[in-house]
C-alpha cells in the first residue's frame, strides 16, 4: 500500500526517536535577519516548551510518559488551542483501500445497533470525520482516547461539522476495554501506532498485550482488526510474537481461526507496516478433530 499523499502530520518520526519535534532549526532560533520584537518572543516561548518540558518528562533522554493521562492532556491541549490536526501514521486516503473490503455489513435487521468501528487512541486524528463523509455514517464511528480533552474537543467538531449522528468521542482507558464494550460486540477495531506509543512507555510491552487481549475479546466474529505501526514481523520478531500471544490467550475457550494479513512497505522513507486481523469462526469439523488452539492463518503483501 503505497501512500498516495503525504498525511496531514506524520508522527513517525516522534515515536520512533522517542523525543521533541522541533519548529525551528538553529539558524533560525539564533534570529538572524529577523525583527528583535520576535526574538524575544521566540525565546521566551523556547524557555517555557524547556520548563514545561523538564515538568513534564524530565531529561531529554528520558522516555516521554505515553502511558500517563497528565502527558496527553497537556499535550492535546496546547495542540487544540491551535486547532491542529494530529495525524498519526497514514491519513484515512491512504488507508481507504485497505479499509474499503473490512467495511461491516449491517447486522440482522431485527437488530437495530448498527456495526461499531473503535479508532484506539484517536487523539485529535480527523480520520472518523473522512470515513463518515465516505460512507462509512452507516456505521457507528466511535473515536476512543486516554485525554479526556481530545475527546472533548473532537466531539466539539462532529458537533460542527454535522456528523455527531454517526461519529463520536470517549475518553477511555485502553486497558478497561472490557468495561466498556461486551465479548463479540465491536465489529472493527483500527489503531494508527497506538501500540508503538504504548510500546515506549516503562511496562509498555506487558500494556500492549493487555489491550489486544481485549481487542480479541471484545471483536466479534467475522470483524477486523487494522494495525499500523513500525515493527516489522522480520525485524521486530518479539513484537509479532507477543501479538499472537494475545490473540490466543483470550481465545481459549472459543478458539478462532485468525486470518493474518501482513501488508509490508519496502519503501524505508514510509518505515510503516499494516498488519489486519480477522476473526474467524473455527469450523465445526476442526473443533470435532481435537485441534481446540486458535489457527493463524498469513498472507504477507509487499508495497
Amino acid at each position: 500500500m503505497a501512500p498516495r499523499r503525504a498525511p496531514k502530520r506524520q508522527k513517525r518520526d516522534e515515536v520512533a526517536e522517542n523525543q521533541e519535534d522541533k519548529s525551528e532549526s538553529n539558524e533560525d532560533a539564533s534570529g538572524n535577519g529577523r525583527p528583535k520584537g520576535e526574538d524575544q518572543k521566540d525565546d521566551k516561548l523556547d524557555a517555557e516548551k524547556q520548563e514545561e518540558k523538564a515538568a513534564k518528562v524530565g531529561e531529554d533522554d528520558e522516555p516521554r510518559p505515553y502511558e500517563d493521562a497528565n502527558y496527553w492532556e497537556g499535550r492535546y491541549a496546547r495542540e487544540t488551542t491551535e486547532n491542529e490536526t494530529d495525524e498519526w501514521g497514514f491519513s484515512y486516503e491512504e488507508l481507504e483501500p485497505l479499509l474499503a473490503p473490512l467495511r461491516p455489513r449491517q447486522r440482522a435487521k431485527d437488530d437495530e445497533k448498527p456495526p461499531i468501528v473503535v479508532d484506539l487512541g484517536c487523539g485529535v486524528s480527523e480520520m472518523l470525520f473522512d470515513m463518515a463523509e465516505d460512507g462509512w455514517d452507516t456505521c457507528k464511528l466511535l473515536g476512543v482516547d486516554l485525554a479526556a480533552s481530545a475527546a472533548k474537543t473532537m466531539q466539539t467538531k462532529a458537533r460542527e461539522r454535522e456528523l455527531h449522528a454517526s461519529v463520536s468521542f470517549e475518553q477511555l482507558d485502553l486497558t478497561k476495554l472490557t468495561d466498556r464494550f461486551e465479548k463479540d460486540s465491536v465489529d472493527m477495531y483500527i489503531d494508527k501506532m497506538t501500540m508503538d506509543a504504548i510500546l515506549h512507555a516503562p511496562d509498555g510491552e506487558n500494556i500492549a498485550v493487555g489491550i489486544l487481549q481485549q481487542v480479541a475479546f471484545t471483536l466479534q466474529p467475522g470483524g477486523s482488526f487494522l494495525l499500523v505501526t513500525q515493527m516489522h514481523p522480520d525485524k521486530d520478531l518479539t513484537f509479532h510474537e507477543r501479538i499472537i500471544e494475545a490473540l490466543s490467550e483470550r481465545d481459549k475457550e472459543s478458539p478462532s481461526i485468525w486470518q493474518i494479513n501482513l501488508h509490508l512497505s519496502t519503501d524505508e522513507s514510509v518505515g510503516l507496516h499494516v498488519y489486519i486481523f480477522t476473526k474467524q469462526k473455527r469450523h465445526q469439523m476442526a473443533r470435532r478433530s481435537g485441534d481446540r488452539g486458535p489457527k493463524f492463518i498469513y498472507k504477507v503483501h509487499h508495497h
